[in-house]
């Protein structure tokens, strides 16, 4: 089975664009080193990449907007599994799946300072996000491999989907608050078990 978890960049971006977006991109996260994101204003951003303002908000709505930006480029960068790969169901349960949910337990505790500071202000992960769509497609496909008759789910694969996603996130968000205590392979494990116990009913099969 081929599993396609690529999602391209639009090739229509201007290269000037893209250079304006690394450099504030490359601006906020030096700014951030020395001060608290609260107290970090456009302006300072703006001097700091050596762009006007007006240049800014052609890009970005706010200094939130541009954060989430760099952390999901990040993403792309450091997470985000290209190309295709060929994977059994075997496979992908027990590497693919695993492998996935480990490296975004890493990068949300390697990123967790700023994802902390984000999240005071508005909520970390939307349905819009890159990072959301990803993990979604990543979990429909587990889904899929484990019941092809949707006929058979006792509830839809989109809602279970939506419904480990949040929890996934938010789980992952508590563990940051309180310490990041745990390790990222025990908190993985924790997620895979509850997700093997309990779509072991929603499915109506057990894992094979």
């Amino acid at each position: 089975m081929y599993v396609n978890l690529s999602i391209k960049q639009s090739s229509n971006e201007d290269l000037r664009i893209q250079r304006t977006k690394r450099l504030l991109r490359e601006a906020i996260t030096k700014l951030l080193k020395k001060n608290e994101l609260k107290d970090i204003s456009i302006k300072k951003i703006s001097d700091e990449a050596m762009i006007y303002r007006t240049t800014f908000y052609a890009h970005y709505s706010d200094k939130y907007d541009l954060l989430e930006d760099y952390l999901i480029e990040a993403w792309k960068n450091e997470i985000l599994l290209g190309g295709i790969i060929n994977v059994n169901k075997q496979e992908f349960i027990k590497e693919t799946y695993w492998k996935g949910m480990l490296d975004t337990v890493k990068y949300f505790k390697r990123y967790s300072k700023l994802y902390l500071q984000l999240s005071e202000f508005k909520p970390i992960i939307s349905k819009n996000n890159l990072i959301y769509k990803t993990l979604k497609q990543f979990f429909n496909i587990l889904l899929s491999i484990l019941q092809p008759d949707d006929l058979k789910m006792l509830v839809s694969k989109e809602r279970i989907s939506e419904f480990y996603i949040s929890g996934y996130i938010n789980s992952i968000l508590n563990w940051l608050e309180s310490g990041a205590k745990e390790s990222c392979e025990s908190v993985t494990k924790d997620f895979i078990t509850l997700t093997d116990n309990n779509l072991t009913f929603l499915i109506n099969k057990e894992f094979q």
